[in-house]
């Protein structure tokens, strides 16, 4: 049997829950419908939810289409739907209930068009189990989709296999890749990323096929590699040096990619860099420098991101330099950074934004110095540093205005 769903129709709580002779499903929904669950009428600002339970065990069930106004599937929706293929995710759908999917071991692929999904939880196994009867599951992200929800395929079930084989983003505006996305994936050896991407979730690809296919790695960094762009996705400190450089045409380094690093001590950006992700050197105690490639850093540097956290409790980092285009740090990002004595700013905005001693991040807590780009005007330069440092006239050096401790 085949079920259209259209409008004036409410699907309640556990609604075809067991119909297993129900082989496709067509919800075409305006907006004067609702779907409701078992408690509640759930016509969301002119969307729909389908409630939970509402075609779980429906195991003839191979085709489902939802209208693009739905804006929510609640929890165990489609489990145990076993020969449920391909599935469609709409464009307005925010929510995505635990286990929705779960158990859908025939499903082969997945189109998720859902612009502003909220994140996944760690025990939320949306797809536990999907797809363990196929060959692999293939993931297709759609163009205007501008983030990956965290925790999108990871299972909170060690023993569970993970059979999602292929990423696909023709998204042209992806922005961020959740925390643990597609964590210990063992089958996903296919990537295809834009060049739109600035945040990568923490071990968003660990222990993934692509982590564990050795080529991916340039010495103890594992990279995503376009012909024209790449992304820094993890570091190996067990292999590392003292020392590394990272590759030109990076734009991205992930989220907690080097933290806890217990041998670092230098490393070297290029200046592609448009972000330094959040927790990315964290805890790396022995980190003295993060230079830049070249040293005309005001004009040249594309960096623009500090994440959060993104240096914090760096305890041997003796100066920073904040370059030119830098408009974002986040909070804490330099916070427990003792040794840091020095500081450079090239950026206004930073500048200005220094009002107290946890501004731009605890940036300039720990500072005797502070080298304010001499072209920034006084009243660009922050409270914190105007009341707490002094500067005379004079003290100007290879263009910077210099600041001391009072």
């Amino acid at each position: 049997q085949y079920v259209t769903v259209t409008h004036y129709t409410n699907i309640y709580y556990g609604a075809f829950q067991n119909c297993v002779k129900i082989v496709g499903v067509t919800i075409e929904l305006s907006d004067v419908g609702s779907i409701v669950n078992e408690t509640e009428t759930a016509s969301i600002n002119n969307g729909y939810l389908v409630g939970a339970y509402a075609f779980k065990n429906c195991t003839e069930l191979s085709a489902v289409s939802f209208a693009d106004v739905l804006t929510e599937i609640g929890d165990n929706a489609f489990v145990d739907c076993i020969n449920l293929t391909q599935i469609t995710i709409p464009v307005h759908v925010e929510k995505i209930g635990s286990c929705a999917f779960a158990n859908t071991q025939k499903l082969r692929d997945i189109n998720f068009n859902a612009e502003h999904c909220a994140d996944f939880q760690e025990d939320d196994d949306v797809f536990l189990d999907a797809g363990i009867m196929q060959s692999g599951v293939t993931l297709t992200v759609g163009n205007a989709v501008r983030r990956l929800p965290a925790y999108f395929y990871r299972t909170s079930k060690e023993s569970q296999l993970k059979e999602i084989k292929m990423v696909n983003v023709a998204s042209a505006s992806l922005a961020e890749i959740g925390r643990y996305a597609f964590c210990e994936c063992e089958k996903l050896t296919s990537i295809t990323l834009p060049g739109t991407i600035t945040e990568i979730g923490q071990d968003a690809f660990y222990h993934t096929g692509y982590y564990n296919t050795q080529s991916n790695w340039r010495e103890c960094a594992l990279y995503y590699i376009n012909s024209a762009y790449k992304y820094l996705l993890a570091f190996n400190n067990e292999i590392a040096q003292s020392t590394y450089v990272v590759l030109d045409d990076t734009l991205v380094i992930a989220n907690a990619a080097f933290a806890q690093s217990t041998v670092l001590t230098d490393v070297t950006l290029p200046m592609s860099i448009v972000t330094v992700g959040a927790d990315a050197f964290m805890n790396c105690a022995k980190l003295q420098s993060v230079t830049f490639r070249v040293n005309d850093l005001t004009k040249l540097s594309a960096l623009t991101t500090i994440g959060a956290a993104a240096f914090k409790n760096c305890g041997a980092l003796y100066s920073v330099r904040i370059t030119g285009n830098v408009t974002s740090i986040g909070d804490q990002a330099f916070d427990g950074c003792r040794l840091l004595k020095t500081v450079y700013i090239d950026s206004e905005e930073i500048s200005n934004s220094v009002s107290t001693e946890s501004a731009a991040g605890y940036l300039c807590n720990h500072a005797d110095k502070i080298y304010v780009q001499k072209d920034i005007a006084l009243e660009k330069t922050g409270t914190y540093i105007r009341t707490r440092y002094t500067s005379s006239q004079g003290d100007v050096e290879d263009d910077y205005k210099i600041w001391t401790k009072k």
